[in-house]
Order: structure tokens, then sequence, then C-alpha cells
């Protein structure tokens, strides 16, 4: 199985206002759903013969209607774009 360590984690929130209590259950939900994720989308980064070191990923922007969207359709979307960042990364790795 992989091993993933997330040394820190920033998210940048825009037009959040009366949402930020949801704020950290949502990143939290969306971290849980993204470590769940990692062997089904990425299958392969597990059979590397090495630890494989990855630097800083910056995700693209998302964006996120906390207006209408539930905790965990918030937190899928950001989950997805998560591994989506990781899924490139890892393809144009030798």
């Amino acid at each position: 199985m992989a091993k993933i360590e997330i040394g820190r984690l920033d998210m940048k929130i825009e037009n959040g206002a009366g949402h930020e209590h949801r704020v950290r259950p949502i990143a939290l939900r969306a971290a849980s759903i993204f470590s769940a994720s990692l062997n089904d989308r990425l299958g392969n980064f597990a059979k590397r013969p090495h630890p494989l070191r990855i630097g800083r990923l910056t995700a693209k922007p998302l964006s996120v209607d906390l207006g209408t969207m539930t905790d965990d359709q918030a937190a899928n979307a950001i989950s997805s774009a998560w591994l989506e960042t990781l899924s490139l990364r890892l393809r144009s790795e030798p």
C-alpha cells in the first residue's frame, strides 16, 4: 500500500463569509476521501520500487459554492482536484 505524508496543506478560500465553521470539517473529509481513493486512482504508485518524494504540489483553483453544496459535495470536489494534481505529477515522474 502506498504511503503518503502531507507536511502542510494550505487552502485559500474566497467569499466564504458565513461558512467559516464548515471549512475544517470539509478539509478533514476531503483528506479522508483523498486517502481512501489513492490506491483506486493511483494503483501503480504503490508498485514503485523505491519511495518517491514529491515537493510542493499546487492544485488548480477550484470553485466550490458553499451556499448550494453540502460539505460532502465540497469535500469530494476538493479531493478530486488533489487526486488529479498528484496523478499528473506522478505521470511525469520517471
